[in-house]
C-alpha cells in the first residue's frame, strides 16, 4: 500500500510541475471572476441611483430657497406677492420673478425645472403657498408615489416630502 501512495505522489508532483509551467487563466477562473463582478455590480448600481436621486432632490430644495428669496424681493418692491392669475405654471413663475432670479424651465441638471407648480396667494397679498412637485423616480407618471412635494411659504421651505397616497392625481395640474 505504501508503494501505491509513493507512485501516486510522484505523479501528482509531475502534474503540478506541468500545470505550474502553463501561463494564463482557465475558462472556469474567468467565469468565476465575471460572476463576482456581476454580483458586485448588482449591489452597487441601486446605491448609485439612490445617491443621484438624493442629490437631485437636494438641488431642488436649494433652488426652492432661491425662489423663496426672489418672492421676498418681489414683495419688497411690489408691496405684495404675485397674483394667482400670474402664476399658472413654472414658465409664468419664471416670467414674474425674472428680475430677481434666473429660473430655467427646460430640463437641466436640476429636476425642479421638470416640476409642476401649484401657487395660491392670500386674499390680502401678504402670504402665499407655492408647491413644487418634483420627480422621485426616473420615469414619473401621475401616480403620487412617483413625486415629491416641496412647499414654499414666506416662513420657509418644507420638503421634499412624499405625496399623500390618497392624492387624486387628476386634481394636480401635471405640466
Amino acid at each position: 500500500m505504501g508503494g501505491w501512495l509513493k507512485g501516486r505522489s510522484r505523479q501528482w508532483r509531475r502534474l503540478a510541475k506541468r500545470w505550474g509551467a502553463q501561463e494564463g487563466f482557465t475558462l472556469i477562473e474567468l467565469m468565476v471572476v465575471l460572476a463576482v463582478l456581476a454580483v458586485l455590480g448588482l449591489l452597487a448600481v441601486p446605491k448609485l441611483w439612490g445617491a443621484v436621486r438624493t442629490a437631485t432632490q437636494q438641488v431642488a430644495v436649494e433652488q426652492a430657497h432661491q425662489i423663496r428669496s426672489a418672492m421676498e424681493m418681489y414683495k419688497a418692491e411690489e408691496k405684495g406677492y404675485p397674483a394667482d392669475s400670474n402664476v399658472e405654471n413654472l414658465s409664468e413663475l419664471a416670467t414674474v420673478l425674472d428680475r430677481w432670479i434666473d429660473i430655467e424651465t427646460a430640463n437641466t441638471s436640476a429636476k425642479i425645472f421638470a416640476a409642476t407648480v401649484s401657487y395660491n396667494r392670500s386674499s390680502n397679498g401678504k402670504s402665499y403657498t407655492l408647491e413644487l412637485f418634483i420627480p422621485a423616480t426616473e420615469d414619473p407618471t401621475t401616480n403620487p408615489a412617483d413625486w415629491r412635494k416641496i412647499t414654499i411659504t414666506p416662513d420657509g421651505v418644507v420638503g421634499p416630502s412624499a405625496l399623500d397616497p390618497n392624492t387624486d392625481p387628476t386634481t394636480i395640474n401635471w405640466q
